[in-house]
């Protein structure tokens, strides 16, 4: 593995932990996959989640070539943007395919809520 990608992955796993109890993910299992290329062609997706809320399982994917190119608190948006549709997996998985803005709004609005609450208390 390339060190910007080892640098990325370190920070990551040193995030892991404090979110998952910070947003009370404990109870789930939750794969983290860091992934050696973009995904498909598309340059711009930083990561991508899965979760089978029914079983409280869960993996999200870090596409590390985008990855390597934010600042440790753009990374750190990012795993809370992820974790958080592992929250609302139950209810995203409601809205029809061409709703897919509001889940992403409903998503980042409460990821940046998380992320204001623990930066700026």
């Amino acid at each position: 593995m390339k060190e910007n990608y080892k640098r990325a992955v370190d920070h990551l796993e040193n995030l892991k932990d404090e979110w998952q109890d910070r947003m009370d993910l404990n109870h789930y299992d939750i794969t983290h996959r860091y992934m050696e290329a973009y995904r498909d062609d598309d340059h711009l997706i930083l990561a991508d989640t899965t979760a089978f809320w029914e079983y409280r399982h869960a993996t999200v994917k870090f596409w590390l070539p985008a990855i390597v190119r934010l600042d440790p608190p753009e990374i750190e948006d990012t795993l809370v943007h992820e974790y958080t549709h592992i929250l609302t997996a139950s209810m995203e998985s409601k809205f029809p395919e061409k709703h897919a803005d509001l889940r992403e709004f409903a998503v980042e609005s409460i990821a940046r809520a998380l992320l204001r609450n623990k930066r700026y208390k």
